[in-house]
């Protein structure tokens, strides 16, 4: 029975994230989701509520995916000898991360992060993803040779907050060039450097 109750919100789940991304958010229904989900729309509230609990469903599920990866990429960081690869290799693997995560569906990534409603809750868990990062991201800064930032502290939270603006802009706008990526490493290591 679990089982099948785990199967049913996954199929909900994934036919929301289609709807979503096909009708964006004012355009979807929970009687759209129900249909692609091949569900009653009674089952569908018996797991969720209305469109607006489907939709932190999916965020909080982007976030998590988001914390793996990126938690994932800061201890990969720095092999298991603790030599220190170039600054420039640490700069473009956060890159290649928040592309990763911005580029897998950017219709849908509009809706989530764009579109729909907020709550408390999920701008908390942003926020307590931003500073999980910049504070990995700080304390490869601080041991790092070639960084000549004044505040790693500082520069943390520019290098974090940079890659997800310039990333989420490029995904959005259709802007997502091969050359992107390399650019922004030379831009933040060019800031990371500077005398």
């Amino acid at each position: 029975m679990q089982r099948r109750s785990e199967r049913t919100v996954e199929a909900i789940l994934a036919a929301a994230a289609r709807v979503f991304a096909q009708r964006g958010y004012a355009g979807s229904t929970t009687n759209h989701i129900a249909t692609r989900a091949g569900v009653s729309v009674g089952s569908l509230y018996e797991y969720f509520p209305n469109k607006d609990a489907l939709l932190v469903a999916l965020v909080e599920r982007h976030l998590e995916e988001a914390e793996a990866l990126l938690t994932t990429t800061l201890a990969s960081a720095i092999p298991a000898d603790g030599t220190l690869p170039p600054l420039r290799l640490l700069v473009h693997a956060l890159v290649d991360a928040a592309l990763k995560l911005h580029a897998d569906n950017p219709r849908l990534h509009r809706v989530l992060f764009e579109e729909a409603p907020r709550p408390p809750r999920i701008r908390q868990r942003l926020e307590s993803l931003e500073a999980h990062l910049r504070e990995g991201v700080e304390a490869l800064l601080r041991v790092h040779p070639e960084v000549r930032v004044p505040s790693h502290a500082v520069a943390a939270g520019m290098l974090v907050r940079t890659v997800e603006a310039l990333t989420h802009r490029a995904v959005l706008d259709g802007a997502l060039t091969p050359e992107l990526p390399q650019e922004m490493t030379r831009m933040l290591c060019a800031y990371l450097t500077a005398a």
